[in-house]
């Protein structure tokens, strides 16, 4: 028991969190100082919102009367025309067949590297091919080694056998 007591009071306190006297006391004064501000300064907004509210709702109704900002005046439309037609032309004569060149190229150098890729493989292919015939034909000979040395043996065995019974 005294052991928690002692882990407890050697654990540091956390600098960012005040005591909990401190909190409190620190509470009270926000809540102090809000409650001044909000009987103070509250009306005040209120008034100068509701100044503002008449005004913006004033210019509303002279600019409903005026014209419909929807429908834009005729020298603006010809403008943003002749303006569209230019960037448009702009984008047709320079910049769309530069992103063509460079689109054709990047799909040949996949073609290239798809080719490229499908030959290594076929000579991957056939260097197995060559690998398996020469490990079938190594393994034939080490056969027929074997074969030779078994019967070169066994015709000495025999030699060796027939030579005590002659001695």
């Amino acid at each position: 028991m005294n052991a928690l007591v002692n882990m407890a009071a050697e654990v540091p306190e956390n600098p960012l969190v005040p005591p909990i006297p401190e909190l409190v006391i620190g509470l009270i004064a926000f809540f102090i100082v809000f409650g001044f501000l909000a009987k103070k300064i509250l009306p005040n907004i209120n008034k100068v919102l509701d100044e503002r509210r008449a005004s913006i709702e004033g210019r509303m109704e002279d600019a409903e009367a005026k014209e419909n900002p929807l429908v834009p005046p005729i020298p603006e439309l010809v403008i943003g025309l002749i303006a569209f037609v230019i960037v448009f032309g702009f984008l047709a004569k320079k910049l769309l067949p530069n992103i063509n060149k460079v689109l054709d190229e990047r799909r040949e150098a996949i073609e290239g590297g798809i080719e490229k890729a499908e030959a290594a493989q076929t000579e991957a292919q056939s260097v197995l091919e060559q690998y398996k015939a020469q490990l079938a034909e190594a393994r034939h000979e080490a056969a027929r080694l074997r074969q030779e040395a078994q019967e070169q043996g066994a015709t000495l065995i025999a030699e060796m056998r027939a030579r005590p019974a002659a001695a």
